[in-house]
């Protein structure tokens, strides 16, 4: 079962355009930059499979939406400054 509801699977060069997008304005180091996407790409796309295997092992369903995956981008971002922040503030 590789889909659930109407939520179809999100090709993965799709998911990186999204991260790449809504993470064009943070300040990453460039040669992080490339991991960090990869690892939002292979997060999201590791929850759909759990998801699926989840709804076939124990038929209870899990709806993976586009929307968790722009929240999730939003909340690393959020912890990322929120972090940069602490760490600004312990360094006084």
């Amino acid at each position: 079962m590789s889909n659930l509801g109407p939520f179809p699977r999100r090709p993965e060069d799709a998911l990186s355009k999204v991260a790449e997008f809504f993470l064009a304005e943070v300040d990453l180091p460039d040669a992080h930059r490339a991991n960090i996407v990869q690892h939002l790409v292979f997060s999201h796309t590791h929850v759909v499979a759990e998801a699926a295997r989840f709804a076939e092992t124990l038929r209870r369903y899990y709806y993976v939406t586009p929307k968790n995956y722009l929240d999730y981008i939003q909340n690393y971002h959020a912890q990322l400054s929120w972090n940069e922040k602490k760490v600004r503030l312990a360094a006084f």
